[in-house]
């Protein structure tokens, strides 16, 4: 049978008569200038309010994942985790695979005066570890890698290997140099 394709024209539903945005689910939505997103201030509050975000985005393909019968693939998390951020105007996103590793590229901002920023990175991580939560309640943890003009990459892991990612980080090991190590079982 399949899963149904990640719907971005029933994504977003606009009320012009009281005023109002709201998600799929209902959930009332605001629009906000791109650039507002980069002086967003890294911390906790942030975090926490953008894993929120990411996890009630991430309920709804939970639901339809809990509907179906076929098995869950990465072609359907990239569409509709994709869509999520697409519409929601975060970037294009991209999956990438190196080793065992699970990478997420976001890209497609230069140009439009939103970049890269610390805000942004923390945004993006906050919500990218509360959509996968809300596919695992076991847990992923999520790494912000590499910072481009037009693009970021995060990485996805267990609390344990995230640890163990951090460790690496602060000793000054390299981030892809990290996950490389990673995935060779902690070598140096």
């Amino acid at each position: 049978m399949g899963y149904p394709t990640f719907d971005a024209a029933g994504a977003v539903k606009f009320d012009l008569e009281t005023g109002k945005i709201s998600s799929a689910g209902d959930e009332q939505l605001a629009l906000l200038p791109a650039e507002m997103i980069s002086m967003l201030e890294p911390g906790d509050s942030l975090h926490r309010v953008a894993r929120a975000w990411g996890e009630s985005q991430g309920k709804r393909l939970a639901e339809l994942i809990a509907d179906g019968d076929d098995p869950t693939t990465l072609d359907l998390l990239a569409d509709h985790l994709g869509g999520a951020l697409t519409v929601a105007g975060l970037g294009k996103f991209a999956i990438e695979i190196r080793g065992d590793a699970l990478l997420f590229r976001v890209a497609g901002l230069s140009g439009d005066g939103a970049g890269t920023s610390a805000g942004r990175t923390a945004l993006l991580t906050g919500f990218l570890a509360g959509y996968l939560g809300a596919l695992d309640p076991a847990g992923f943890e999520v790494l912000p890698l590499s910072s481009e003009p037009d693009a970021e990459l995060f990485w996805a892991g267990n609390p344990t290997a995230m640890k163990q990612m951090i460790e690496w980080l602060e000793e000054g090991v390299a981030p892809l140099e990290a996950l490389d190590r990673l995935g060779r079982g902690g070598a140096s």
